[in-house]
């Protein structure tokens, strides 16, 4: 089916059909048991208080009033769940959301994010409606523009600063809507360029009215008080408009729940007491050491023999890879974000039915995840920096 999916974009640019879909699903038929995978997400486990603040939050928004709010915490506790689950909830409501996220990988690369925020689907009919003197602009961003509309001027060199703040208009005015509201999510803020945090400045000073709720995740053990971050966090504090929302570990009741929600089944005493110790309560490290004992063909039965970091267990859950998509997960690591099956393809030594299926055995042991209709990523950072480290 993967290898169909790859032919049908590569060659026709088009997704499978609904009747190649429900093919695919009879495929799944084994025997005449239909097989049934297990849920694609995890229910979300704890947290009331911190969704409590985040209603809190958005009725002040709904009111007419900007707001950012920042999710703080340790790699792994659980935060851009948080933020999915909150986008989850908006989208049926018919809030606007927009998600992006910085990458370590992207120091430097200027705006970023709000590219990624334009070129979403739903950005588009704003842009095209957009005066021909603010596309111009925007192809500063998304140089696609000037090959839509031939007719548009190429947009001159940034050098003064007022040619700047034209810019960062016609940005927020394809950005924001004119009646609805919206959420802007950007995942691990410790990453943002300069110039992206420049603009949401802007944002906040100039469209402090706007419905508008910016919803950011922030590893802070990784800011240093020099970080442009942090300079920009300080002035959302003088403005009055920021919201920092610390997340802590899972108590020893919410490890077993959320524990047992990947293993469906129930722990006994001993399990439950050694994961909690093991883990800490970060649920990173309950569902990675989980599913590390449900896929290894070893698995002990007697009470869990943990190791005490999340690397030794990611690991452990790599190595049951088979060699070539082992070596893809690698080569996918050094990508440093999402990635595409032709990017994959180019970078490595495999043919294409090779990493086709070394794609699809990553996709079904769940360390990658789709992205948008072509793109991969791994299903969280952790299993990329260790892929990455193993090298």
């Amino acid at each position: 089916y993967h290898t169909c999916v790859s032919a049908l974009e590569r060659e026709l640019d088009v997704t499978p059909s609904a009747a190649t879909r429900e093919a695919y699903a009879r495929l799944l038929q084994v025997d005449g048991t239909l097989v049934q995978p297990r849920p694609a997400r995890l229910p979300l486990v704890g947290r009331q208080s911190e969704w409590q603040a985040l209603q809190t939050l958005w009725r002040t928004v709904n009111r007419g009033s900007l707001r950012v709010i920042c999710i703080e915490g340790e790699a792994g506790l659980g935060k851009t769940r948080l933020v999915e689950e909150w986008l989850n909830w908006a989208q049926p409501q018919g809030i606007g959301t927009l998600h992006s996220r910085a990458y370590a990988a992207e120091d430097g690369l200027a705006y970023a994010p709000l590219v990624e925020w334009l070129r979403n689907a739903s950005r588009q009919s704003a842009i095209a409606n957009l005066p021909a003197v603010r596309r111009s602009e925007l192809a500063r961003l998304l140089p696609e523009l000037l090959i839509v509309d031939p007719t548009l001027p190429v947009p001159g060199p940034l050098t003064e600063r007022w040619q700047r703040q034209r810019l960062f208009e016609a940005v927020a005015s394809a950005i924001l809507p004119a009646t609805h509201s919206l959420i802007l999510a950007l995942d691990d803020l410790q990453w943002c360029d300069e110039e992206t945090l420049t603009w949401l400045l802007f944002l906040v000073h100039h469209h402090a009215q706007a419905r508008l709720l910016v919803i950011a995740t922030l590893r802070s053990d990784e800011l240093s008080p020099e970080d442009a971050v942090a300079a920009f966090l300080l002035e959302l504090r003088r403005l009055d408009l920021l919201t920092e929302l610390p997340l802590a570990a899972l108590d020893g009741a919410e490890t077993v729940a959320l524990a047992e929600s990947v293993a469906e089944q129930r722990l006994d005493v001993p399990q439950a007491h050694q994961l909690f110790v093991a883990t800490e309560g970060n649920p990173l490290f309950i569902v990675e050491t989980m599913r590390a004992q449900l896929t290894s063909a070893d698995a002990p039965t007697s009470p869990l023999t943990l190791p005490p970091k999340v690397q030794a267990v990611i690991s452990a859950r790599l190595a049951q890879l088979s060699p070539p998509a082992r070596d893809l997960a690698g080569v996918a690591a050094t990508i440093g974000r999402s990635f595409s099956i032709d990017v994959l393809t180019a970078a490595c030594e495999q043919d294409e039915a090779t990493v086709v299926r070394s794609l699809d055995e990553l996709w079904q042991r769940r360390i990658v995840r789709e992205q948008g209709v072509s793109g991969y990523d791994f299903s969280h950072e952790r299993l990329r920096e260790v892929a990455y480290t193993e090298l």
